[in-house]
């Protein structure tokens, strides 16, 4: 194994993804999910669920690394402390892929974006492609009393632009929301007016809310936003060893080329625009959003760090078996030279 010589206290071993071999799990068959990648919950032995996938192999698409992607893009945002689900390595038989804890307990429900969106717009699933503008997030958050969680959400966005992911559909994010707490709001819903009244002052007394807040306190104590999940569509998930070997040359084309194209999911202005642009409208028009992001999360990052980071994220991959899905260093190369690119990016919107 490789020795680590990263000085960086928001780097610890434990950071760094682990190998589960799954093979004697329980496996849930009913819970598997059609699409093109594999996908399924497994139980471990000691009764925790997880999310395991491969990467995607259908017709024509054989990209044996996006599961990398999933990794390197959780190692990424978890360093630079944002709310970015974890995702180990896990092999099943002849099969590896990554592999992410369940993020709901059995006291919580997963509330994924479109659920929100089409409870005030019912033709948004139609329309999901072309439809996906911050304004409907927003609007989402506004109806459930959490919109100051609109700033996670650009930060969402900056994530995916960082890391070049096409795919933040709106079931690839939601809010987790407590049972215990929604039934409480529930009944507090259906309850007479004097019952709502002794309510709120049983609020006001023992937790200090006040009167006109009891709407926000359920808001926030029946909600969170969900880590950053499902983050493979990404990070050139797509590209040949050749192509990469293309990229990561000094004023290569190619990679130009790549870094311009390329567009995210959410819509921002009037219509689709690449990561790049995503970066300018997000500075624009959410400078404070954008400068928190700046202030408390991209502060920690340090190329030199990022890059000791991603030269050891397989020390614990498999050393045998796999060599189709092993990472060359000039792929390792390649996931440094685009994130840093455009985490530089970020930073010069503030110089103009």
């Amino acid at each position: 194994q490789r020795q680590m010589c990263i000085r960086d206290r928001n780097i610890t071993q434990d950071m760094f993804p682990v190998c589960y071999n799954i093979e004697e799990w329980t496996h849930l068959p009913m819970l598997n999910t059609t699409g093109t990648r594999d996908k399924s919950v497994v139980v471990s032995p000691y009764g925790t669920s997880y999310y395991f996938k491969t990467s995607l192999k259908k017709d024509k698409k054989d990209y044996p690394f996006e599961f990398w992607s999933e990794v390197v893009a959780s190692m990424l945002g978890r360093y630079i402390e944002l709310p970015v689900l974890r995702y180990d390595f896990a092999t099943d038989c002849n099969k590896i892929g990554c592999i992410s804890q369940n993020m709901v307990s059995s006291e919580e429900i997963l509330v994924e974006g479109v659920k929100l969106i089409t409870e005030f717009d019912p033709t948004f699933r139609e329309n999901y492609k072309n439809g996906h503008h911050i304004s409907k997030i927003k609007k989402a958050l506004a109806r459930v009393g959490l919109l100051q969680f609109k700033r996670i959400a650009v930060e969402m966005l900056l994530f995916d632009c960082i890391i070049g992911n096409t795919d933040r559909h709106s079931e690839n994010w939601g809010l987790i929301r407590s049972k215990t707490t929604d039934d409480v709001y529930r009944n507090y819903k259906e309850s007479s007016l004097w019952e709502k009244i002794r309510f709120r002052f049983l609020l006001k007394h023992e937790f200090g809310v006040p009167f006109f807040k009891v709407h926000d306190f359920f808001a926030v104590t029946r909600h969170k936003f969900a880590p950053f999940y499902d983050n493979g569509s990404s990070l050139g998930r797509e590209l040949s060893e050749e192509r990469v070997a293309m990229m990561i040359l000094d004023l290569s084309p190619q990679f130009e080329k790549f870094f311009n194209n390329g567009r995210p999911d959410i819509i921002i202005g009037g219509g689709k625009a690449t990561f790049n642009e995503t970066i300018k409208l997000l500075y624009y028009e959410y400078p404070k959003e954008f400068m928190h992001f700046m202030n408390r999360h991209l502060r920690i990052y340090n190329v030199d760090n990022f890059k000791a980071i991603i030269n050891n994220i397989d020390n614990n991959f498999p050393k045998v078996g796999f060599e189709y899905a092993r990472l060359s260093q000039q792929r390792k190369d390649f996931f440094v030279k685009l994130i840093d690119a455009r985490i530089n990016l970020i930073k010069k919107q503030l110089n103009g």
